[in-house]
């Protein structure tokens, strides 16, 4: 681990308060003060240092030679984003293994320097570098926090910011749905800072980050051009990535976005490559002896055959180290050109051999690296695999079978993850699919139905052996649940639906999924609580009846109503359960009569429950209560995919909230008056609110940014409305007139 320079003293802490778990959290009766500042708040804030990823990944990666990336200092792009304040953002993109992650390091130093040359300049620099063999550091939500944390710890006049959003919420500040809209509000907080001029930003693979999350920062970056705020006029932006087409789709509708293309640029990057070349040479002919003429040999074939690619290098001078001297020339002409050919080679040599055991295990445990929904620890990818008990319980055995699968895995910090994405997409969308002889749909099938048989077999009552009414999760010790709820039984718990659905499994009444559902749902919910994940229960009941309407079967009466119990018990009791996992057979007896899992599950009802009263016979047709405004509610409408709810208020504001679960997921401020009127755009993508302050504002609905103020009405905005294309706003005043 890196060390830095702490300028943080000590924390102290006076007063009472009491935390009330709701759609909202409340905090009161004392203060929280610190002897120095900017301490305990840094370090929950701290899900990462990205200075110590930078050197991490430059340690497991093959240095370039010094100067190699300097070319892109010169590039024009590169260029007019520093010059010119109106162009926000960079985008560097290139095919893989292009160098683009060594490019940003060296965009990173040169940065550094440019600032520290500077005299008097008050501009700041922070950097985040996603990466998908990391689940906690692939999400828009880690590089907001990234950013903003080391943005605090090296410019500690910005820390009061991270100080005042921990104060308010304490550790929650990091859970539920809308912490992305949190953080994005505190660094936008931050780069308006007056003690910043300038803010520069710069993100690494963006097609390693989940799609769903990214989509939601593109749109943050994206949705700050035009805008006449501060932040807006301070904020600049670097981004690089693959050549992925929704990535481009976001950025390239920008105007203020840039671009600068690795393909295009290919004799800078070729010269780079050949340089990469020389090096590696150099070394495989120090380690394994080579004469000069061989030395010669290897760096010719590797240059005529590496098409600007550095992994391509990396790979082939990786397999040469393996193989003895006098061998190297022609294993080396084995090695075909491009990334998918080499890697189709690396295949057949994994699966050649006599030991057939062996090999199997190789294939279970790519098969399951691929299918996997997040990355592996060392401790579940066996148990993923399939591969027998005496092989899964040794870890060992199984670091031995993952290090022999060629170069296509790697194990960084008992994380198991494919070398390289691309090494991912030959498995998935290249040659590599005949690993697959079914397809990839049977396969996720097969381990859907393994995973549900799992949870059958394992869950139970009380399953880490404390009944206590009322027991918070936080006294039952850790290795107590890493002993009962392994990780593969957590992976088991949260992501078994997904693979049924990625499996085209059919849903019916009376099936296996039914079967679950009727006898294993409590089991489900409790390790759900243990593992404070009791929200993925909504979201895989919402993913199962998706599935179920796309089936368009008739037979699923029992599924459809199960499941809706769910959510609506989910609802009811779903955070009690995060706080106390046994609270889900409390639940029980105040459930309505008719509730199909009370009805099923009654013997699970404590015994010392009885004589209860006034329960309903059903569910009141109120789904959720919606808490969080000081006045009264004016508007509401449902966004068009119908999972986000807005409404408006006597309070000034405009508040968000996810239809599915009730939590709030972004308070929009700026009005002065009663909010009168709200709408969200036909894509979703804004929500407009009128107000008594005879305003009409637009908002960004995933970041909640303010987009623009519509001015010129003389009295109260009463209605507002989109156009069919989302191109025209139109309102309605109170002065008589409508706006376009």
């Amino acid at each position: 681990m890196i060390q830095h320079n702490n300028t943080f003293g000590p924390i102290g802490n006076s007063g009472v308060g009491t935390v009330h778990a709701g759609h909202s959290i409340h905090t009161g009766g004392g203060d929280v003060s610190f002897a120095h500042p900017n301490t305990k708040f840094l370090q929950a804030w701290r899900l990462t240092d990205p200075r110590d990823d930078r050197e991490r990944i430059l340690a497991s990666k093959d240095r370039l030679l010094a100067g190699s990336c300097d070319w892109v200092f010169r590039d024009a792009a590169f260029t007019e984003w520093w010059e010119n304040d109106e162009c926000q953002t960079l985008w560097i993109h290139g095919d893989p293994g292009k160098g683009k992650t060594m490019i940003m390091m060296a965009l990173i130093r040169e940065i550094e320097r440019r600032l520290r040359s500077t005299s008097g300049t008050s501009a700041a620099l922070s950097f985040f570098f996603c990466q998908n063999t990391t689940r906690e550091l692939s999400n828009a939500t880690a590089i907001v926090r990234g950013l903003t944390y080391l943005l605090a710890v090296q410019h500690p006049t910005l820390a009061h910011h991270l100080r005042q959003k921990y104060e308010e919420a304490g550790e929650r500040l990091f859970e539920g749905l809308n912490v992305f809209y949190t953080l994005w509000r505190t660094l936008l907080d931050m780069v308006q800072d007056a003690t910043v001029s300038k803010v520069y930003l710069l993100v690494d693979a963006l097609d390693e980050c989940d799609a769903a999350s990214l989509q939601a920062f593109l749109a943050g970056v994206t949705g700050m051009t035009g805008e006449t705020s501060l932040a807006a006029r301070k904020i600049k932006w670097i981004v690089s990535s693959r050549n992925e087409q929704h990535i481009q789709q976001q950025l390239q509708q920008d105007d203020a976005v840039h671009d600068t293309s690795l393909e295009l640029n290919h004799a800078h990057v070729g010269e780079a490559v050949r340089d990469f070349i020389i090096s590696r040479v150099a070394q495989l002919a120090s380690a394994k002896h080579y004469k000069p003429e061989l030395a010669v040999a290897v760096r010719q074939y590797l240059d005529s055959h590496a098409d600007d690619t550095f992994l391509w290098v990396a790979l082939v001078c990786k397999e040469l180290g393996k193989v003895a001297t006098r061998k190297t020339q022609k294993t080396m002409k084995s090695f075909p050109s491009g990334l998918q050919p080499l890697y189709q080679r690396m295949l057949e040599q994994l699966q050649a051999g006599d030991d057939s055991e062996d090999i199997s295990f190789r294939e279970s445990i790519l098969r399951a690296v691929t299918l996997a929904l997040r990355p592996l620890h060392v401790d579940e990818v066996a148990h993923l695999a399939g591969l027998p008990a005496d092989v899964t319980d040794d870890t060992q055995e199984v670091t031995g079978l993952v290090s022999s699968c060629g170069s296509f895995l790697t194990i960084r910090d008992d994380i198991v993850s494919f070398v390289h994405l691309s090494a991912k997409d030959y498995f998935t969308s290249g040659n590599g699919v005949s690993l697959f002889p079914r397809g990839h749909a049977a396969a996720h099938e097969q381990l859907g139905h393994q995973l549900l048989d799992r949870m059958s077999r394992h869950l139970r009552k009380n399953i880490c052996g404390r009944d206590e009414p009322g027991l918070p999760v936080s006294e039952v010790d850790e290795h107590t649940l890493a002993r009962m709820l392994p990780l593969h039984m957590r992976y088991t718990c949260l992501y078994w639906a997904d693979h049924m659905q990625e499996g085209k499994v059919q849903i019916e009444d009376h099936g296996k999924i039914h079967h679950f559902l009727r006898n294993g749902v409590l089991f489900w919910l409790e390790a759900l609580g243990w593992m404070q994940q009791v929200s993925g229960s909504v979201r895989t009941a919402t993913l199962l009846q998706r599935m179920m309407q796309e089936q368009k079967s008739d037979q699923v009466a029992e599924c459809r109503s199960l499941l809706r119990d769910i959510q609506r018990l989910v609802l009811y009791i779903g955070q009690a359960i995060e706080q106390s996992a046994v609270q889900v057979y409390l639940a029980l007896a105040f459930l309505p009569e008719r509730s199909p899992i009370r009805v099923l599950n009654l013997e699970h009802i404590p015994k010392w429950i009885t004589n209860i009263s006034s329960i309903e016979i059903d569910w009141q047709p109120c789904l959720q209560t919606l808490k969080g405004h000081s006045g009264h509610v004016r508007a509401v409408a449902f966004s068009p995919d119908g999972q986000t709810v807005a409404s408006g208020s006597d309070d000034n504001t405009v508040m968000l909230w996810d239809a599915a679960t009730g939590a709030l997921r972004s308070t929009l401020e700026g009005h002065l008056d009663s909010v009168r009127a709200v709408a969200f755009s036909p894509g979703g993508q804004t929500v407009a609110s009128g107000s008594y302050d005879n305003t009409v504002k637009l908002w960004d609905a995933v970041t909640g940014a303010l987009r623009s103020t519509l001015k010129g009405h003389s009295d109260y905005i009463t209605a507002v409305a989109f156009s069919l294309d989302g191109q025209t706003v139109a309102s309605r005043s109170s002065d008589k007139i409508v706006k376009l």
